[in-house]
């Protein structure tokens, strides 16, 4: 399952590409393009089917490279990018949805 999501998001980042490149879109659109649109195709199903670390990499890189359309580069902090985009990081976003589904959302004490 993981890498139909991967797959899904993949073809969304390269019709996203254009838009991410573009000098004339301002960086607050960029930024929900990503985490209003990328982001939850990528989780897309994470609920139900959950996911394991490989998974949860392969998933990751995908939001990377759009963060790298973003940045225009290819090298760079990615906790840094996730600051200044004001981007949840993936792997918390994942776990928090897999945890709401796991807990219904309840602390477990133990």
């Amino acid at each position: 399952m993981a890498s139909f999501r991967v797959s899904r998001a993949t073809a969304l980042l390269k019709m996203l590409r254009k838009t991410l490149h573009a000098v004339s879109v301002p960086p607050e659109y960029k930024r929900m393009l990503l985490d209003g649109v990328l982001a939850p195709t990528t989780s897309f199903g994470n609920e139900i089917f959950g996911s394991n670390n490989h998974s949860i990499e392969c998933i990751a890189r995908v939001v990377f490279k759009g963060i790298a359309c973003v940045l225009k580069k290819s090298n760079f902090c990615r906790h840094r990018a996730y600051e200044e985009l004001y981007i949840i990081p993936m792997e918390m976003r994942l776990l928090r949805r897999e945890l709401g589904r796991s807990y219904n959302g309840h602390i477990v004490e133990g």
